[in-house]
């Protein structure tokens, strides 16, 4: 487990509010779009997608949520007090922290570390998210789809067309069609939930 940086700074009453662990399963639907914010997620171990819908019922990934990180919209949703903007689903078995609004807005007044800890946080997805939203613009997707093949660092991809398609922001049918061009040019080779890089 990982507990997010802020807690260790925390004074020792309000260090205990971040005690209780909560374990949920995997696929677990955190929130749905326009939910209201009850409490706030500071996650410790396993991963959380966090993701749009069109009205097409195309799936678009937002960011992923790691160990010791929450996610900003659910920080944004309760400091502003609007409803949540996307869906976030547990992407693993997890185990987190569930800080009722109240609580979390008490602690977030009085102590400097954990304002520190969400600025920092909602600062660095949202140069995530604007690099994501520029790839997807100003890049072709052949461009986008090597350069994150290449970002996994290894040779072995787990992982379907139709996933792929979501983290890129893509159709699957154009997704698969790229893959088995380079399929035919042998610089990968395609499996059943996975992709071998032979000299991609």
């Amino acid at each position: 487990m990982k507990k997010p940086v802020f807690i260790d700074e925390l004074t020792l009453e309000n260090k205990q509010l971040f005690e209780k662990v909560v374990k949920l399963d995997r696929d677990f639907e955190i929130l749905n779009e326009n939910d209201q914010c009850s409490h706030v997620l500071f996650l410790l171990s396993g991963e959380i997608e966090v993701y749009k819908i069109s009205e097409n019922g195309k799936v678009f990934r937002l960011y992923t949520i790691k160990e010791g990180e929450s996610c900003v919209l659910n920080l944004s949703c309760v400091l502003s007090d609007n409803n949540y903007l996307a869906y976030a689903k547990a992407l693993t078995d997890i185990e987190c922290i569930m800080l009722p609004r109240t609580t979390f807005i008490e602690v977030f007044q009085l102590e400097e570390c954990l304002r520190n800890y969400v600025f920092k946080l909602i600062s660095t997805r949202l140069i995530e998210i604007t690099s994501k939203v520029e790839g997807i613009v100003l890049e072709s997707l052949e461009t986008r789809l090597y350069k994150w093949l290449q970002e996994q660092e290894t040779e072995l991809i787990y992982i379907t067309h139709e996933e792929l398609a979501n983290q890129l922001g893509s159709a699957r049918e154009v997704i698969s069609r790229q893959l088995k061009k380079w399929e035919r040019e042998k610089k990968i080779k395609l499996y059943r939930g996975k992709i071998k890089l032979i000299d991609l």
